[in-house]
């Protein structure tokens, strides 16, 4: 008789960071960003979070967002007031117009969008390239180590 025994990692998964920049040509943004996040054991998405700035040679200021899959926070560096909304588009968009820019292209926005969400996800559900239409892949990293769900909070942090 065969006695099978398993056992699970009660909590167990790893930390990731993933560092990446997208080039939107047409609309002349540049996107770094930041995503962190905990991805229990046996799943491959979680919710992060991703902080990062849009920059463009046709404007001056820098735009700082933070991203959930779900939320978008814009802070608007020079004018210190900051829009918490779930369409990316549109706040970015008011931004846009706002800073007398128009040059930007839509469809480049709701990549831009889609790349921000899911980049929250985790490292599986990270663009890169070959899977953008619109958006230049410049780089990305990724950086994973195992750790446990009681340190996630001080490890996001």
């Amino acid at each position: 008789m065969l006695l099978l025994i398993a056992t699970s990692s009660c909590g167990g998964g790893h930390f990731y960071e993933t560092k990446a920049i997208y080039f939107a040509e047409g609309s002349n943004l540049k996107v770094n960003l930041t995503s962190k996040g905990y991805v229990l054991d046996g799943d491959d998405l979680t919710e992060g979070l991703t902080k990062g700035i849009i920059t463009s040679s046709c404007f001056s200021d820098t735009i700082h967002f933070q991203a959930t899959s779900k939320v978008f926070i814009l802070n608007k560096s020079k004018e210190g007031d900051m829009v918490n909304s779930t369409n990316f588009e549109a706040s970015l968009e008011d931004y846009l117009c706002k800073k007398g820019y128009s040059d930007y292209k839509k469809q480049e926005l709701e990549e831009l969008k889609d790349i921000i969400k899911a980049t929250a996800y985790g490292p599986k559900a990270t663009y890169v390239e070959g899977q953008t239409d619109l958006i230049k892949v410049v780089s990305i990293s990724f950086n994973t180590h195992r750790g446990y769900g009681k340190d996630v909070a001080a490890k996001l942090n």
